[in-house]
């Protein structure tokens, strides 16, 4: 299961990535798809995800013989886990902007 896990993630947080673009996560809020709450658990959700498949690949790439695609996994989790974390603080702050107008 740990194997599989890093891939997971990876297809997990791509396919919580496309549903966040189609529901037009980076318009106005107005025109968004999905209500502020709904989109900040998918952003955190997938930074858990994804953040915990870049550590399991990470810590698998430094026990065992290193592979590109280990190594490529371990990038492409954590790219994700980073891009989510910036998009939830991003929603975040604006909401906090919004509230103090």
């Amino acid at each position: 299961m740990k194997a599989n896990f890093p891939w997971i993630s990876a297809g997990l947080g791509l396919t919580l990535a496309m549903v966040l673009i189609s529901s037009g996560v980076f318009r106005d809020p107005a025109e968004r798809g999905f209500p502020l709450l709904t989109t900040l658990f998918i952003t955190e959700f997938g930074f858990l995800v994804t953040a915990a498949g870049a550590f399991v690949s990470g810590r698998s790439s430094l026990v065992t013989k290193r592979r590109w695609s280990q190594i490529l996994l371990t990038v492409v989790c954590g790219a994700l886990a980073l891009a989510f974390f910036i998009l939830g603080l991003t929603l975040w702050q604006e909401t906090a902007g919004q509230a103090a107008s």
